[in-house]
């Protein structure tokens, strides 16, 4: 068995022949097992001074990656309490209510903007998304009180 640290690949002879790269070291297959079972707890495999292979921890996310990662969750949240507001929005309708339709209106448009134009930082961001969500379910709450069953139980 082989690793090379040009392709961070493992070759076998019995596999690849020939077709293995110039820079590739030798590894037993207790090393190779055992840099399998790192990687498949979470670690990463790279080449040490020599070529060799090692398990290393992967890197800490950036910012930007933290943000992404936070801004699917507040997306799912949204999603959930726009599907809320458009059962309510629609019963409303149906039955005359146009303060209670405009509510909704007034909160589907916010809604969709709270991840819109967000500071750099995650804490700023966790900031500022709880701000702009409560500013939203206060407003819509004190518009039209029933429209707290659409905020309800939701974990921002």
């Amino acid at each position: 068995m082989f690793f090379s640290k040009t392709t961070l690949g493992f070759y076998d002879p019995l596999v690849h022949g020939q077709n293995i790269p110039q820079d590739a070291v030798g590894v037993t297959r207790e090393q190779h097992a055992a840099l399998m079972d790192a990687q498949a707890s979470g670690k990463r495999i790279q080449a040490d001074a020599n070529g060799a292979p090692i398990a290393v921890n992967p890197p800490e996310p950036s910012q930007a990656e933290l943000i992404a990662v936070r801004l699917v969750q507040v997306r799912e949240v949204r999603e959930k309490i726009l599907n809320r507001l458009g059962g309510i929005a629609g019963r409303a309708y149906r039955g005359g209510d146009a303060v209670l339709v405009g509510a909704c209106d007034t909160a589907v448009i916010a809604l969709l903007d709270i991840t819109a134009n967000l500071p750099e930082t995650l804490a700023e961001v966790e900031a500022e998304v709880t701000n702009r969500y409560g500013v939203i379910a206060l407003t819509a709450i004190n518009t039209a009180p029933i429209l707290a069953s659409a905020f309800a139980s939701i974990d921002l």
